[in-house]
């Protein structure tokens, strides 16, 4: 979940800004190549970050950008910053592998970022400097404790992981999918505790474990197979069981099927994107974990996959990776979202993971590279302007960046302070 982190004081910009007439801080030179945009936050408050997935042992990396005022992204010196892991890759582009959400992770005061790394079945912990830099803590890469790592959630003082079993170079000694729940002990480091995995039918393919600042309970999808909603809780012990699921209805005669879900920050309410009939259900949950199903909206757009909402729970906003558009939803009513508008950003490839900007004020979006796009025409971040307070966006085709990966390579993930 993104970190809200607030904007540098009018004191610190005033010194910040005097700093660099003087000599005293410098902004690092840009490489060859590269588009002279207005300076991001010199504190390195406000960076995103986006895993490249690399499939070379040990070359997993996270690319670093600095956000500019204006929304636009400048790389961070040293970027992208080695994981210690191994990503993965799957040629056949089917649904399933990469259908997935949260492989990057900010802890809850911004200081550390976790990633999967699906190739090693191993999970970083980076250290985020002052400026936006990362570092691996020690202890860490840790074992996933299963197979394909490909979601991370946080609750308080633990972390919880996803095993997909998803990567095809694993296939051959891939053991059922699981949810492992590890404990974040002071200092960051991690402890693994008897009883904290939950196994997952075979072949299920779960997609996400989304945690909330609301509850104990845990979210997550099978996609495609099932396309159901399901709901977990973790106990005090640590253990993880399963409190509910939920199968969305048809439409048309046609089942519905779920997978990327998103939760109201102050509210009980779980939105899921019904990717194949191009609508949005509403869930509630309840003290138990028991899922309530309130009713699903159209969705201009089509193949509604990952969603987000606005810090206040304004707007929900859905990533439509089939005509590469975003759309926003009004969240007035939470149980009866009313589409606002779409903006199309363009691409080849298939939108997937997005973040909003700490100021609420741009949308960033990972184009991966699909069975359409492949390499050298995908794998690009989009930006949109976005006014948080009317709900209205708009592409920004000027700030598009294209991530620098080979051909067997699909960037995963994406997280913003």
């Amino acid at each position: 979940m993104e970190y809200p982190q607030k904007s540098l004081s009018v004191r610190a910009r005033t010194f910040a800004v005097s700093a660099l007439a003087s000599g005293l801080l410098t902004v690092p030179a840009l490489a060859a190549g590269t588009v002279n945009t207005p300076a991001y936050d010199i504190a390195g408050r406000q960076t995103l970050y986006v895993e490249s997935n690399a499939t070379g042992s040990g070359k997993n990396a996270v690319f670093a950008f600095g956000l500019s005022y204006d929304g636009s992204l400048q790389p961070l010196p040293g970027s992208p910053f080695l994981t210690g892991g191994t990503g993965y890759f799957d040629p056949s582009f089917k649904l399933g592998p990469f259908d997935n959400d949260q492989q990057l992770t900010l802890s809850g005061d911004g200081r550390t970022l976790y990633a999967v790394n699906g190739g090693s079945n191993t999970i970083s912990a980076l250290h985020i400097g002052f400026g936006g830099q990362l570092a691996n803590l020690l202890g860490w890469p840790i074992a996933s404790g299963g197979s394909t790592p490909v979601s991370i959630g946080q609750q308080a003082n633990s972390l919880v992981v996803l095993n997909s079993t998803e990567d095809p170079a694993q296939a051959t000694s891939t053991p059922v999918p699981n949810i492992q729940s590890f404990d974040l002990l002071p200092g960051g480091f991690p402890l693994r505790r008897p009883r904290q995995e939950l196994s997952l039918p075979r072949a299920s393919n779960p997609t996400q474990v989304l945690t909330t600042d609301t509850g104990r309970f845990i979210f997550g999808t099978n996609f495609p197979a099932g396309g159901d909603v399901s709901a977990f809780a973790r106990q005090a012990d640590g253990t993880i069981t399963q409190a509910d699921t939920a199968l969305p209805p048809t439409f048309d005669g046609v089942q519905a099927l779920a997978l990327g879900l998103w939760a109201h920050p102050s509210r009980p309410f779980l939105y899921a994107g019904l990717v194949n009939v191009n609508r949005v259900a509403i869930y509630r949950w309840n003290t138990e974990g028991h899922l309530q199903y309130i009713g699903a909206v159209a969705d201009s757009g089509q193949g509604p996959c990952w969603l987000r909402t606005t810090r206040d729970g304004h707007f929900l906003l859905a990533a439509n990776t089939a005509d590469q558009s975003i759309s926003v939803f009004d969240l007035s009513n939470p149980s009866s979202p009313t589409e606002v508008t779409r903006a199309v950003g363009g691409g080849l490839g298939g939108y997937f993971e997005f973040s909003l900007s700490p100021d609420q004020r741009h949308v960033y979006v990972l184009e991966q590279e699909n069975s359409v796009a492949s390499a050298g025409k995908s794998n690009k971040i989009h930006v949109f302007d976005f006014d948080p307070s009317s709900g209205q966006i708009t592409s920004d085709p000027g700030k598009l960046v294209t991530l620098p990966v080979d051909a067997s390579t699909r960037p995963i993930g994406m997280a913003v302070r």
